[in-house]
């Protein structure tokens, strides 16, 4: 099973910090790859993360 497709996984994304999250590789608030294209993606991908943090440091 790939645990980045898991409901477990998914349910994580969506309650945590940009900081828990840049532990598991995400690129912090800020940084070049936040673009509209990729915060997009994430929305779809992640439903319930709040992406404020991304949207308004791009």
């Amino acid at each position: 099973m790939i645990l980045s497709f898991s409901n477990a996984w998914t349910a994580f994304v969506g309650r945590a910090t940009p900081r828990q999250l840049q532990a598991f590789g995400f690129p912090p608030p800020g940084h070049p790859y936040w673009t509209p294209e990729t915060l997009t993606g994430m929305a779809m991908r992640y439903p319930t993360l709040d992406l404020t943090p991304w949207r308004s440091s791009s």
